[in-house]
C-alpha cells in the first residue's frame, strides 16, 4: 500500500473500497450495499458487497478478495505502512461470496475509516507473490484494480496513464482517461499548466496569485488537513532534550515564513490537528517568536555559547543538517530561512536538498538525520496513532522516534470508545502533551489550491477531501 499522496491519487483511480466519504465527509456505501452492521459489543462488523463487481481482468470481486487484502496488510512479513490500522482484527469470516464479517480483538472505533480506503487487491493474482518482496511483484507495477480506470502504462519518471474501465460498477468514466505527468518540480508542473500542456495541478501558495491571472485557468481553494513541519530525531544527542526542541520552536519565526514563503495563504500551525477538524484543541501551549526565551532554554539545557559563537555541550558543537526534498521550491527556501533564523542562537544549520527517494531511504527511514522539513496529510477521524505511537509497527510515520507512554495510552483509549465527546477529551490531552514535548515544530497549516484548465468541466474540490469524482469530468477541447 502506498505511503505518499501522489501514489495514493493514482491508486484511488484504479481501486475502490467498501465505503467512501461523500462531499460532507459522511461515510457512505461504495462497493458495499449498505452501511455496516455493528454488534452491540462493538466487536463485530458485518457488510455485504454488490454482486457483479469486476476486476479489470474480468474476474468477479468477492468477499475472499477483501479478506485476503486485509489479512495481507496485517501480516508482519509484509511490513505494510498500514499495519497498525488493521492490527485490531481477530479474524475475518466470509460465509458467502458477498458477505464480510470482521471480528475485532478489541473495540477500535478508528477501524471503520479503513473501510473507506482503496486497499482491496485481487486474491487470484496476489496470492502468488512472495510476501517479503511485494514491491518486486509484477502486479505492483502493472496493477489490476476494480476502479473506474484501468492501468495502461507507466514510464518511470515520466508519466502514468490510465484508461476507462467500461465495466466499472458505478458506470464508465465520461472522459477518455487520465495521464499523470511526473514532473521533476512544482515549477515545471506550473509551466505545463501555463502552456496548456497539462489540465490540472496543485498550486503552491507562492504561485496562486500568478495562476489566477491566466484567463484559461481556474483556481479552486479548499481547506485540507495538510501542514508543513520540522521533525526532530529524538535519538540524536542534539534533540533528546525537549528544552532544545522548544527553543527551536521559539526561535523560528513562523509568521515570517508564512508571509514570505507561503504568501500569507494558510495560517501559523501549533500542532498536527488543523482547525477545521472536529477535535482540534485551540488551547494548547503556544510558542510565539521569542529569541530571548529560546536562548535561555538552550542555556538551561547545557548548550553554552563557545568562543566562536557556536553553542557547545560536553565538547560537541551544535552543528546540524536539515534535510528537505529537491524540487519543492517552497521547502528549499524554507530551510534556508530556518538556517538564518537559528543562526542568532549560536546554532549552525546546514541545509541539504536531496531527491525524494534518497532522502527517505538513505536518511530518514533509517534514522540517519538530525532534523528535516516536510509535510503531512492526516485523516479526518482524529486518530493520529501512526504519527506518534512509540512502537514503530504501530507508529509507522513516527519518523523522529518520539516516545511518550501517555500518548500511546491516549490514542489506545480513544479507539476503545465510539463516544465522540470522550474521544475528544483524549485527543485534546494528546495535543496538549505534544505541544509541551515539541517532537516536531509545526510551521503552517497549508492553504491548498488546485488549478484546472477551464476546458475541463465538472471539476469538484471539497474541504478536507480535495478533488473528487474525476471519472465524471469532461474535457471539452
Amino acid at each position: 500500500m502506498s505511503d505518499d499522496s501522489g501514489s495514493s491519487d493514482v491508486i484511488g483511480m484504479l481501486f475502490t473500497g467498501p465505503y467512501k466519504y461523500d462531499k460532507k465527509t459522511n461515510m457512505v456505501p461504495d462497493m458495499a450495499t449498505a452501511m455496516p452492521e455493528i454488534s452491540k459489543d462493538n466487536l463485530t462488523i458485518k457488510f455485504k458487497i454488490k454482486p457483479g463487481i469486476k476486476w479489470h481482468d474480468g474476474v468477479e470481486l468477492t468477499s475472499a478478495d477483501i479478506k485476503f487484502s486485509y489479512d495481507l496488510i496485517r501480516d508482519p512479513q509484509v511490513l505494510s505502512p498500514r499495519y497498525a490500522d488493521f492490527m485490531s482484527i481477530k479474524n475475518i469470516e466470509t460465509p458467502d461470496k458477498y458477505t464480510v464479517i470482521i471480528n475485532l480483538k478489541e473495540v477500535d472505533s478508528a477501524f471503520l475509516d479503513n473501510l473507506t480506503n482503496p486497499y482491496i487487491i485481487p486474491k487470484h493474482i496476489w496470492e502468488k507473490a512472495d510476501k517479503t518482496k511485494l514491491k518486486e511483484f509484477e502486479a505492483a507495477r502493472k496493477p489490476i484494480g476494480n476502479g473506474p480506470y484501468m492501468f495502461k502504462e507507466w514510464k518511470k519518471s515520466e508519466r502514468i496513464e490510465v484508461v476507462p474501465f467500461k465495466d466499472y460498477y458505478d458506470g464508465a468514466p465520461k472522459n477518455s482517461g487520465v495521464i499523470y505527468d511526473i514532473t521533476p518540480s512544482t515549477a515545471t508542473a506550473l509551466v505545463k499548466m501555463e502552456t496548456q500542456e497539462d489540465n490540472m495541478t496543485q498550486v503552491p501558495e507562492s504561485d496562486v496569485a500568478r495562476m489566477k491571472t491566466k484567463p484559461f485557468l481556474t483556481v479552486k481553494p479548499y481547506t485540507s488537513t495538510t501542514f508543513d513541519y520540522i521533525v526532530y530525531n529524538i535519538k540524536s544527542p542534539f534533540f533528546s532534550d525537549k528544552r532544545v526542541r522548544q527553543a527551536f520552536t521559539y526561535a523560528i519565526n513562523k509568521e515570517a515564513i508564512l508571509k514570505g514563503i507561503y504568501k500569507g495563504i494558510g495560517q501559523v500551525a501549533e500542532g498536527s490537528y488543523v482547525p477545521a477538524l472536529w477535535c482540534y484543541n485551540p488551547n494548547v501551549k503556544k510558542y510565539p517568536y521569542d529569541l530571548a526565551k529560546a536562548k535561555a532554554l538552550l542555556d538551561e539545557a547545557g548548550w553554552k555559547v563557545g568562543p566562536d559563537g557556536i553553542r557547545v555541550k560536553n565538547g560537541k558543537k551544535f552543528e546540524v543538517k536539515i534535510l528537505t526534498n529537491q524540487g519543492n521550491k517552497m521547502r528549499e527556501k524554507a530551510v534556508v530561512l530556518v538556517q538564518n533564523q537559528l543562526k542568532p542562537l549560536g546554532i549552525k544549520v546546514e541545509p541539504r536538498i536531496l531527491d525524494w527517494n534518497t532522502m527517505w531511504s538513505n536518511y530518514i527511514d533509517i534514522g540517519k538525520f538530525d532534523l528535516y522539513y516536510s509535510g503531512f496529510i492526516t485523516g479526518i477521524t482524529g486518530d493520529q496513532t501512526v504519527m506518534f505511537h512509540s512502537d514503530k509497527t504501530i507508529g509507522s510515520f513516527n519518523r523522529g522516534r518520539y516516545v511518550n507512554p501517555r500518548i500511546d495510552e491516549l490514542y489506545t483509549l480513544a479507539k476503545k470508545t465510539f463516544d465522540k465527546n470522550q474521544q475528544k477529551k483524549y485527543f485534546f490531552e494528546a495535543q496538549q502533551i505534544i505541544a509541551e514535548d515539541q517532537p516536531m515544530t509545526f510551521i503552517v497549516y497549508r492553504g491548498r489550491n488546485w488549478t484546472f484548465n477551464k476546458e475541463v468541466t465538472g471539476t469538484e474540490v471539497y474541504n478536507l477531501l480535495g478533488f473528487m469524482n474525476m471519472d465524471k469530468w469532461v474535457v471539452t477541447k
